[in-house]
């Protein structure tokens, strides 16, 4: 296979790779799809089936993340790993430090040819939250082993988050330095040495949330003084639509710029594919809510309320409810409803957003009759 075709390939895993949110919790996810791409500097075409695995896993500060994608088209296939770690240091005036670290390696076959590239790199973060958004400053390094080179990387960088309702929007500017290796021949098989890069790079991001829905939106403009153009752009934008609360449609346009760290092309890329394992986030958040119940009031009409930040709809039910589900109304990051209760040992579990059924956070539990668990509220 020409090498233009294995680095390409390589670059749609590696943006298909690195494209997991930060700080997931732990989560398993299978995407598979049909990826069309076209590279621009060498007017080729090409495409077929892709595949996506990612497992994430978070304890304490600590977030380790393997992935795997694959992408098969025609002359050739290319398979990309990584496997990714960051620690979040304790919090000093404000600020909280942040370390991480990735090693991938890209591997392409075609015809009678291969290729094997392999890339690692550092960073460290400062961050700073400030009300819904906050601010980070970043430093990195990077290594990336390709015969006969070893090529190093550095960069500074500074960026700035919001959250307000449902929409995020993130903002980012940085300095790379880089080293390219140069190639001829219409596959690029002979090899021309290297060249220093230097580039400035501004990024703004966008995502909207729904409940069965999310949108992303990223811009990148960078100046390149080195390039055949002084100023270049990258644009994407994915679109994953859920059926069930662990299955969606994913579809994804984008045009990303070279990545010069794991020595990919430019590409301009099209896909569709179905996406298992991850939640919408309406079941998110009902799995990361800690809903809290408190009762007050007579007998005759108890004044039930359950604290769920983020939530947008909370049940109860109960044995003082003949176990059929009741909907609270919601006052801010709270939900509530007047219920006659008779004082004693009441037995009682909530729902979250259509979650499952569970005890609160502040109820003691037992297992029921049915090998469920059941929460024990105190009603005087």
């Amino acid at each position: 296979m020409p090498r233009v075709l294995l680095t390409a390939f390589g670059g749609l895993l590696i943006a298909t790779a690195m494209g997991r949110p930060l700080g997931a919790q732990e989560r398993s996810l299978v995407e598979l799809g049909v990826t069309g791409v076209r590279f621009p500097a060498d007017s080729l075409v090409t495409g077929g089936p892709s595949v996506r695995l990612s497992r994430s896993h978070e304890r304490d500060r600590l977030t380790v993340t393997g992935s795997a994608s694959a992408i098969a088209g025609i002359g050739g296939a290319s398979g990309f790993g990584e496997l990714a770690g960051r620690w979040l240091g304790p919090s000093l005036l404000g600020w909280r430090g942040e370390v991480s670290a990735e090693v991938g390696a890209l591997l392409g076959t075609g015809g009678r040819s291969s290729s094997v590239t392999s890339s690692g790199s550092m960073a460290a973060r400062l961050v700073r939250s400030i009300d819904a958004g906050g601010v980070w400053l970043r430093g990195g390094a990077s290594l990336s082993p390709r015969e006969p080179d070893r090529l190093f990387g550095h960069g500074l960088g500074a960026g700035a988050w919001w959250r307000w309702s449902a929409t995020q929007i993130v903002a980012s500017l940085a300095r790379e330095r880089n080293v390219a290796q140069l190639f001829t021949g219409a596959g690029r098989e002979g090899y021309a040495g290297t060249v220093p890069v230097a580039y400035t790079e501004g990024a703004l991001g966008m995502q909207v949330e729904r409940d069965d829905a999310i949108l992303s939106m990223h811009a990148t403009v960078r100046r390149d003084p080195g390039a055949e153009r002084l100023f270049d752009r990258g644009l994407s934008a994915t679109a994953v639509l859920w059926q069930t609360p662990v299955r969606a449609m994913v579809v994804s346009v984008a045009s990303q710029l070279p990545d010069f760290v794991h020595g990919a092309d430019a590409a301009q890329s099209f896909t569709v594919g179905i996406r298992l394992g991850e939640p919408s986030p309406r079941t998110a958040r009902a799995r990361r809510a800690r809903p809290v119940v408190q009762v007050s009031g007579d007998s005759a009409a108890r004044t039930v309320r359950v604290r769920a930040p983020g939530a947008t709809r909370v049940e109860i039910m109960g044995d003082f409810s003949e176990w059929e589900a009741v909907a609270l109304s919601a006052a801010g990051d709270a939900f509530s409803a007047s219920l006659p209760m008779a004082p004693g040992v009441r037995r009682i579990l909530v729902r979250v957003d259509g979650g499952s059924w569970a005890p609160a956070a502040n109820t003691p539990a037992l297992d029921d009759d049915f090998g469920g668990r059941v929460g024990l509220l105190l009603v005087p």
